[in-house]
Parts: C-alpha cells; sequence; structure tokens
C-alpha cells in the first residue's frame, strides 16, 4: 500500500493474525530491479479495524541500488 525507505503499510492475509514485534520476511518488487529484494521487517502496527492492513519497520538496511529504487517509486506516486 506505501512504501518508504524505513518500512512500509501493507495488506496481509487475514487467515493468520500479526503481533506486534513479530519478524517477517518480505519479497518485494521494485521497479527498475530485475529480481524482487528479500527484506526481514518487524511488525509495528496492526490496524485495529481492518487486521489486513499492517505496518511494518524494516529490520535489514536497503542496499543503494534499492534506495534509489524506492526512491524513483516515491517520486512516481507524488508525480
Amino acid at each position: 500500500m506505501d512504501l518508504s525507505l524505513g518500512g512500509a503499510s501493507l495488506r496481509a492475509p487475514t487467515d493468520a493474525p500479526y503481533a506486534l514485534g513479530e519478524r517477517l520476511s518480505l519479497e518485494i518488487d521494485l521497479p527498475g530491479l530485475e529480481d524482487p529484494v528479500e527484506i526481514d521487517a518487524v511488525v509495528r502496527w496492526v490496524d485495529a479495524i481492518d487486521t489486513a492492513r499492517i505496518g511494518v519497520q524494516f529490520a535489514t538496511g536497503l542496499r543503494p541500488r534499492e534506495v534509489y529504487a524506492v526512491n524513483q517509486l516515491a517520486r512516481r506516486q507524488q508525480g
């Protein structure tokens, strides 16, 4: 749903509720990169009304090419 350099808000399957502090391994397709990026993340919030909406903080840093791709995506969303 929303992606930044530090984390993301995501729509997640509702069949298994997520807990604050839970660690996740994400695979994200970024524009301009051939392969998906694998990122470790930590659940920081779960929407009380729509439990399929969660916020995660990236636990591992992004590499420079990934930072560039996220910035390009953000520019497209603002434009």
